[in-house]
C-alpha cells in the first residue's frame, strides 16, 4: 500500500431506481453495462483510473497535478451519460449524474480478505467526494477548486452536512 495525493471522482446515477424500476432484469443489467462502457472509456481517454464500479456509481482516480483533467473527465462523463439515456426508451432518461470531487492524499493498494483482495483507495478524499454527490452536478471540494481555478467557473453549495462544495458551472 502506499500513500499518495490523488483526485477522487464518485460518480453516482441519480434517479437510477426511477429508471431501472420498469425494465427487465437483462434490460437493466445491459443499461448498466452501457454506463460502465462510457465511465471506461473516458476515465481511460483522461488518463484516469477506474477503481471499481458500485452498482450505479463509479470510483475513478486521477494522479497528482491532474485535477484539472478530472474536471473535465467528469463534466464530459455527466454529458455522455445524458445523451445515453436520452437515447433510450421508457423511463431510462430521468437518470443524471451527480458526480463528488476531491483532492488529497490517500492510500491505495490490495485490500480486502487475504484471499480476495481488491485494489482500492481510502481515506478523506474518498469520504469527501461521496459527501459531495449531495449536490449534484459535478461539485469539488477546496482543495480541487484552488487548482483548477484559472480554468473552471463554479459557484458555492452547502450540502446541509459537513462538506462545503463547488458546482462546476463551465470552463474558462
Amino acid at each position: 500500500m502506499t500513500t499518495e495525493k490523488r483526485t477522487v471522482c464518485f460518480a453516482d446515477m441519480d434517479r437510477f431506481n426511477v429508471a431501472v424500476r420498469n425494465m427487465l432484469l437483462e434490460d437493466m443489467v445491459a443499461f448498466l453495462q452501457g454506463f460502465y462502457e462510457r465511465a471506461g472509456n473516458i476515465a481511460l481517454s483522461h488518463n484516469g483510473r477506474l477503481i471499481k464500479y458500485m452498482g450505479d456509481s463509479t470510483l475513478i482516480t486521477f494522479g497528482p497535478g491532474l485535477e484539472e483533467v478530472a474536471v473535465r473527465a467528469m463534466w464530459t462523463l455527466r454529458n455522455a451519460l445524458k445523451e445515453y439515456v436520452e437515447g433510450l426508451e421508457g423511463e431510462a432518461g430521468v437518470a443524471r449524474l451527480r458526480v463528488g470531487v476531491a483532492t488529497g492524499q490517500v492510500v491505495a493498494g490490495q485490500v480486502g480478505h487475504p484471499q480476495i483482495l481488491a485494489y482500492d483507495v481510502l481515506g478523506k478524499p474518498v469520504m469527501i467526494a461521496h459527501a459531495l454527490l449531495e449536490c449534484g452536478g459535478v461539485t469539488m471540494d477546496g482543495n480541487t477548486r484552488e487548482a483548477v481555478s484559472d480554468h473552471v467557473v463554479t459557484e458555492v453549495v452547502e450540502t446541509g452536512g459537513q462538506a462545503r462544495g463547488y458546482r462546476v458551472t463551465g470552463f474558462r
